[in-house]
């Protein structure tokens, strides 16, 4: 009678749990899919936060844990492996994952992010990138607009910057504070009547508080120039700040 004699094979293998392989999936996604996706997690889940890091990290840090080795076995459901403990690089790990997520973003970078949903030609995202990365923490051009880009694309300058105009937050791309209101006025829905008016012509006498000589000029009554201060302390004269 054959009968068959039970074999015993020794294997090493890499048991994939669901946080491994979730893992994985996170770091193969680009930055801004990374973003919209944990975006997605919170609107799923009221219980997350996001928690903001302003701590900094040194170029030293980030190399340090960029080259710790790391251990691909330490969440292993396998009973019989134990995983060394290091409470230094543990507590390092922590802290780069942390402030690689919860890292406050620029207004370049928001505005970037904006600017590549654009179904948009080559050329003007070109444009785009170069007039983005010209602005200030103000949201307000460095140096004239019209210097960073060759003749043959100044045609397109205006329609680039009234793009980015619109993005979040609104009148960034303008030359300085009184422009960015006017800009913001222009993509109001309903703005006061004579705004456009009383920010491009008067904004001298509006900076000084000369009210009698602006009703005068504008031929205008009280509550009409109250209702537009009032609409005016609605707007940002700086809006790149709030990032």
């Amino acid at each position: 009678m054959q009968y068959q004699k039970p074999l015993i094979i020794q294997e090493q293998r890499l048991k994939m749990n669901p946080q491994l392989y979730q893992s994985i999936q996170l770091m193969a996604l680009p930055i801004q899919d990374l973003k919209i996706k944990i975006q997605e997690e919170i609107e799923k889940n009221p219980a997350l936060e996001v928690i903001e890091d302003k701590s900094e990290i040194s170029l030293e840090d980030l190399k340090k844990n960029q080259t710790e080795e790391y251990d691909y076995f330490e969440n292993s459901s396998d009973p019989g492996y134990s995983a060394p403990f290091n409470e230094e690089a543990s507590d390092n790990k922590r802290k780069f994952l942390e402030g690689a997520i919860a890292r406050p973003e620029s207004l370049q970078d928001h505005l970037l992010w904006q600017l590549k949903l654009q179904p948009i030609p080559k050329n003007w995202f070109k444009i785009g990138e170069l007039l983005i990365q010209n602005l200030n923490g103000n949201g307000f051009h460095q140096t004239p607009p019209e210097t960073l880009i060759s003749k043959e694309n100044l045609p397109l300058l205006s329609e680039v910057m009234g793009l980015i105009r619109k993005f979040e937050p609104l009148g960034v791309c303008t030359r300085d504070y009184r422009e960015s209101l006017i800009v913001q006025t222009e993509l109001s829905s309903n703005p006061p009547q004579k705004m456009i008016e009383l920010l491009s012509n008067h904004f001298a006498l509006l900076e000084k508080n000369k009210h009698s000589v602006i009703k005068k000029k504008m031929r205008i009554k009280q509550e009409e120039l109250d209702e537009m201060l009032i609409f005016l302390k609605t707007l940002s004269p700086f809006p790149g700040r709030a990032y």
